[in-house]
């Protein structure tokens, strides 16, 4: 028999709603989020020691700070250095797009669950920091790193529209899978999608290609309507200024 624990989650995987499911792993996520916005880690939790472990290739080292309460100077400098590390690729995020990344990876967790025996909270802790992980690795430079690398050359292109669209289309391949990671983090999303953020990328998939309206994907992501909303348009704008500017001449995800 399903545990009641688990409702949330194939109230997720029916509907899309993830708020309730977020809310009731809240401190699971804080705890992540907390050790990225941070410059500290707590030695006493163990699922933030098997994390920072993934990244550390000494097996001793790796060893010891996944078991026990104490830990060698090397195994707290080793850690504090891959902390370090992984707290860069978010240097230029607000804490709000830190949390809304987190929730990324935590909901495909919630997509790829089956109560196979144990609960959804089991798998989590299991399989967060592995979806993490792989999340982190393939994570790339976000928009502010990537200003002035974004010019696509269309040279080449020998014919030009005269009048440009008041609504800029935004095209799919046909077989795009939305819930695919590697399109999230970026790794087959093309210009100009490749310079957004991977929660940005998530929005404007979930509004233009699986037509959520900015309410419902509200509650999939730490941010209000109006927010959604803000994020979208900015990203609308942005994407009008390089058409305009002949960096891009069609849109495709």
């Amino acid at each position: 028999m399903t545990l009641a624990t688990d409702d949330f989650v194939f109230e997720y995987q029916n509907t899309g709603d993830s708020s309730k499911l977020v809310s009731q792993y809240k401190n699971f996520l804080n705890k992540y989020t907390s050790l990225l916005w941070n410059d500290t880690i707590d030695f006493s939790n163990y699922d933030i020691r098997c994390f920072i472990a993934c990244y550390i290739e000494d097996k001793e080292v790796r060893v010891n700070l996944r078991r026990g309460k104490f830990h060698s100077s090397e195994t707290k400098k080793t850690a504090q250095q891959v902390l370090q590390k992984l707290r860069f690729k978010f240097r230029n995020h607000s804490f709000k797009e830190l949390q809304s990344e987190l929730i990324i990876p935590f909901l495909s967790c919630a997509t790829m669950y089956k109560p196979q025996g144990r609960s959804f909270e089991k798998y989590l802790y299991v399989a967060y920091k592995f979806e993490l992980k792989r999340y982190l690795d393939t994570l790339k430079l976000d928009a502010l790193d990537r200003q002035g690398v974004m010019y696509i050359d269309i040279a080449e292109e020998s014919e030009w529209k005269e009048s440009i669209p008041d609504e800029l289309i935004i095209q799919f391949d046909t077989d795009l899978e939305l819930n695919d990671p590697e399109w999230i983090y970026g790794d087959k999303a093309s210009e100009p999608f490749a310079s957004l953020k991977p929660h940005e990328r998530y929005i404007m998939a979930k509004y233009y290609f699986e037509r959520y309206t900015d309410k419902e994907i509200a509650k999939m992501l730490p941010y209000n309507p109006k927010s959604i909303h803000r994020i979208r348009m900015r990203i609308k704008r942005k994407i009008q200024d390089m058409y305009y500017e002949g960096e891009i001449k069609w849109i495709r995800l």
